[in-house]
C-alpha cells in the first residue's frame, strides 16, 4: 500500500513538472507589427505590440538592418497595457541619414533589453528630379552609404511633454527647472524630482500638443496628492487636494486634430508618485459626463462631428474675443450642452445671458429661443415642472466679436401639481451670414489670460505619441458632481 501511494505521488509530481515545463516553453516572446509596410520620408507609421509585460515602458527606435536596438534612433515611447499590448505612432524621419537604404528596422525594447522585438519596413526613396534632355550629364563616383547611428541629430523632434518644475505647491513664481519629459510616469519616492528641488511641497506643470484620431478617449491619473488635467483649456479632471494612492479618470470625445493637454500635479508628502495616460476607446464608445456634456463645433450651425466633447461644470463662459478651445476659431463656432437634473415640483424661471444666439429646452420643450445675432442680453422663460429628473439642453452660437454664455435657473413657487403647458419645439434656424447688430455697443470684457496661449497645434500630424491602456481594473469614479450656480433674480429682466 505504501509503495503504491509513493508511486502515485511520484507520477503526480512528474506530471506537474512536465506541465510547468510545457507552460514555460509555450510562453510567447514579445512581437511587433508595423503598418504600412512601405513608407516614404515623413510618413506616419503605426507600431502594434503584443505579449509584453503589463505596464512595461518601451522604447521605439529605428536603424538599418542587422543592427543592435540600442544603437537605433529614438522616435517615440509607449506603455504596454494590462494585456501586454501597445500601440504607438510616429513620423518617419526625412533627413539624409536614411538615403540609400531600402529597408529600415523598427525596434521595440524594454529598459533592460530583456525583451526585444523588431519588424522591417520598406523605405521608398524620394524621386530624383530628371535632368533636361539637352543637358550634359556629369558622372560622379558613388558615395558609400553609412548606416544611421544613435549619434545622429534628428531633423524632426520626438513628441514630448514640456515640464515646468516649481519649488512650491502653488505653481507660483518662476519654475526652478524646465525640461522635456517623454512620459508622465514618475516614482520619486522620498527623493526630489531633480537637483535643486525639495523632496516635499513641490509642483509640476506638463503641457503637450498631441495628435488624436477621431473617437472617444479616457484619461487616467494615478498619484499621491493633487492633480488637474485640462484638454484644450477645459478642465476635465480636478482633484487638487492632498491624498494617497488615488486613481481618477475622465472621458472626452475628440475630432481628428492636434489637441493641447495640460497636467498640473503637486506633492505635499513623501513618496511622490504621478502617472498620467489615456486610452482610445473607438468612435462608438459610451462615455460618462457627470456634469454637463459640452459638444463644441467649429461652425455656427452645430453641424457635423464635434471638434471636442468634454464634461463642463456649467454653461458659464466669458471667452470675450478669444476661442472656446485651442484649435477652434474665435468666431463662427457653436456649442451644445446637455444634462439631466433632479428638480422639485414647481414653476421655474430659466435665464440665459448670451452674445450671440441661444436657445434652451427642458424635456424637449422650448423655454428660451433667441437664435439670432445680437449684443450681450439676458433672456428668460418660465415652465412648470413635476418632481422628477428633467433633461436640459442648451444650444449657443457665436458669430463675431464677443463670445459670452451664462445659464441658470431658480424655483419661483412650489406647487404639488403644477400646470404644464407644452411649448412646441422650434425649427432649427441657421444664423444669418451677415449679422445686423443693434445700435447699442456692448461693454468689452477683458480676456482671461491662458498659460497655453503660445501653443499652436500643427494643422497636420507631424509626429505622434499615442498610448492606449485598457482599464486594468474597475474604477470607482469619485464624486465630482457640482451644482450649477443659479443666477439670483434681480427683477424680471435685470442683468445678473
Amino acid at each position: 500500500m505504501c509503495t503504491g501511494r509513493w508511486t502515485a505521488v511520484l507520477i503526480a509530481t512528474s506530471a506537474l513538472v512536465a506541465l510547468s515545463a510545457c507552460r514555460i516553453g509555450s510562453a510567447k516572446a514579445p512581437s511587433i507589427s508595423v503598418t504600412p509596410s512601405q513608407v516614404g520620408p515623413g510618413a506616419a507609421v503605426r507600431v502594434s505590440g503584443r505579449d509584453w509585460h503589463a505596464g512595461e515602458r518601451l522604447t521605439i527606435a529605428l536603424n538599418g538592418p542587422n543592427t543592435r536596438p540600442q544603437d537605433g534612433r529614438l522616435v517615440t515611447t509607449a506603455l504596454s497595457d494590462a494585456s501586454g499590448q501597445f500601440v504607438a505612432l510616429f513620423s518617419l524621419p526625412a533627413d539624409a541619414a536614411w538615403s540609400g537604404l531600402t529597408e529600415i528596422w523598427v525596434w521595440a525594447y524594454c529598459q533592460d533589453l530583456a525583451r526585444v522585438a523588431h519588424a522591417s519596413i520598406h523605405y521608398a526613396q524620394p524621386a530624383t528630379p530628371t535632368a533636361a534632355a539637352n543637358a550634359t550629364p556629369t558622372l560622379a563616383s558613388p558615395a558609400s552609404t553609412a548606416l544611421p547611428t544613435a549619434t545622429l541629430t534628428p531633423t524632426q523632434s520626438v513628441p514630448m511633454w514640456r515640464g515646468q518644475y516649481y519649488p512650491n505647491t502653488t505653481l507660483s513664481g518662476g519654475p526652478a527647472l524646465v525640461r522635456d519629459d517623454a512620459l508622465i510616469d514618475f516614482r520619486w519616492g522620498d527623493g526630489a524630482p531633480a537637483d535643486g528641488l525639495p523632496t516635499d511641497n513641490f509642483a509640476v506643470r506638463w503641457t503637450g500638443v498631441w495628435p488624436f484620431q477621431v473617437g472617444a478617449y479616457r484619461f487616467f491619473a494615478q498619484l499621491q496628492d493633487g492633480v488637474r488635467i485640462w484638454l484644450d483649456e477645459h478642465v476635465i479632471l480636478d482633484q487638487w487636494h492632498a491624498g494617497s494612492g488615488a486613481f481618477y479618470s475622465a472621458d472626452a470625445y475628440l475630432d481628428t486634430a492636434s489637441h493641447v493637454v495640460r497636467v498640473e500635479y503637486f506633492s505635499a508628502h513623501a513618496a511622490a508618485t504621478v502617472r498620467v495616460w489615456w486610452e482610445g476607446l473607438g468612435p462608438d464608445a459610451t462615455l460618462t459626463y457627470p456634469d454637463w456634456k459640452g459638444e463644441y463645433f467649429a461652425n455656427a450651425t452645430l453641424a457635423g462631428t464635434p471638434y471636442l466633447v468634454v464634461n463642463d461644470r456649467s454653461p458659464d463662459f466669458n471667452w470675450a474675443t478669444g476661442r472656446p478651445a485651442t484649435g477652434m476659431p474665435v468666431d463662427n463656432f457653436s456649442v451644445r450642452w446637455t444634462r439631466s437634473v433632479n428638480l422639485e415640483a414647481g414653476i421655474y424661471r430659466f435665464r440665459a445671458r448670451a452674445d450671440d444666439g441661444v436657445r434652451l429646452w427642458v424635456d424637449d420643450r422650448a423655454v428660451i429661443d433667441h437664435w439670432q445675432d445680437g449684443a450681450l442680453e439676458t433672456y428668460w422663460g418660465e415652465i412648470g415642472l413635476l418632481r422628477d429628473s428633467h433633461r436640459i439642453r442648451v444650444e449657443y452660437y457665436e458669430h463675431s466679436v464677443l463670445a459670452v454664455i451664462q445659464v441658470g435657473w431658480e424655483l419661483l413657487s412650489n406647487t404639488s401639481t403644477p400646470t404644464v403647458s407644452p411649448t412646441p419645439l422650434p425649427t432649427t434656424q441657421t444664423p444669418a451670414s451677415t449679422p445686423t447688430l443693434p445700435p447699442s455697443t456692448p461693454t468689452p470684457m477683458p480676456p482671461t489670460p491662458s498659460p497655453m496661449a503660445s501653443l499652436t497645434p500643427a494643422p497636420g500630424v507631424q509626429s505622434t505619441f499615442s498610448v492606449y491602456l485598457p482599464q486594468a481594473f474597475r474604477i470607482s469614479r469619485p464624486a465630482v458632481l457640482r451644482e450649477l450656480t443659479r443666477i439670483p433674480a434681480r427683477g424680471p429682466m435685470a442683468e445678473p
